[in-house]
């Protein structure tokens, strides 16, 4: 196990440049070459999105802002390392044939990108954060990139991962190389046949989903917004932390599963940026 006391600086507070592990093998992806040995940039999800489409999807996205895959009327949000495998899957007009292809090319474009993520990290293209030891240890530490090989993803909704010698990783978020900036994946060129398919097919056949409507479609969405805006009226001091515990406490849906405690937090500020739940009491 790596010595966090004596090689890793301690840091106290989330900074403003790191996002979710959910998030990150959207926004962070490396290839390996064969030769010269290295790595290298890896495609753009553009070129998963065209596999979709070959498989029979009608309307494909995969986006790095939500982390999300959007797939005809299909929503997913990874909730750990196999969640594609188990996916509540509305078909729409999707086929039989169809909806058969994807759920075999799903699982492979996800591995594929998650072994890009690890690439990054072993790289320097991006920096792994975490809280490490007790649970009452509230900083965070920068993970060395020796230490992400055989990184396994215990939960990328909650952020809990371990190394492959056993340390255990909460909290983890991830951010770009110390000299580069964080930027969304390059993107075909809009002049590329590609792009042109992609483009035509997402005007004629879905058009483009906004954000807003993902966060509109996610099964668990209405019951966190009724319980946020319940416990808020009953108990207005609460933080955003402590009132998505509060509705992790309180959850009673079987079918449907709660979201993890970064999600909860995240989608409470966004209902409060949003005007749609006050701001907590001081």
């Amino acid at each position: 196990m790596f010595d966090i006391k004596e090689n890793q600086p301690l840091i106290l507070e989330r900074k403003p440049d790191w996002v979710e592990l959910r998030r990150a093998p959207f926004l962070f992806r490396a290839m390996k070459l064969h030769y010269p040995h290295g790595f290298g940039e890896a495609g753009p999800l553009a070129d998963f999105e065209k596999r979709l489409y070959q498989s029979g999807a009608s309307f494909a996205e995969i986006d790095p802002d939500e982390g999300l895959f959007v797939i005809d009327a299909w929503e997913c949000e990874p909730q750990d390392s196999d969640y594609v495998l188990d996916l509540m899957v509305d078909c729409g007009d999707l086929d039989a044939a169809a909806g058969a292809r994807l759920r075999k090319e799903m699982p492979s474009i996800w591995h594929e990108m998650y072994c890009e993520f690890l690439n990054a990290l072993q790289s320097g293209q991006a920096r792994l954060f975490a809280r490490t030891g007790s649970v009452a240890n509230t900083a965070f530490v920068e993970i060395p990139p020796d230490d992400t090989r055989g990184l396994m993803v215990t939960s990328w909704d909650d952020g809990r991962a371990s190394t492959a010698d056993g340390e255990a990783l909460r909290s983890v978020y991830v951010a770009g190389p110390k000299s580069g900036r964080i930027s969304a994946p390059p993107r075909l060129s809009k002049s590329s046949d590609i792009e042109r398919e992609l483009v035509s097919r997402r005007a004629s056949e879905a058009g483009k989903k906004s954000g807003e409507r993902r966060r509109a479609n996610r099964l668990w969405v209405k019951i966190v917004e009724e319980f946020a805006r319940e416990i808020r009226e009953k108990q207005p001091s609460l933080s955003q932390s402590k009132l998505a515990e509060e509705i992790a406490v309180f959850w009673k849906s079987e079918e449907i599963k709660c979201p993890g405690h970064d999600t909860l937090v995240n989608h409470i500020a966004w209902m409060e940026k949003t005007g749609q739940l006050p701001k907590a009491t001081r």
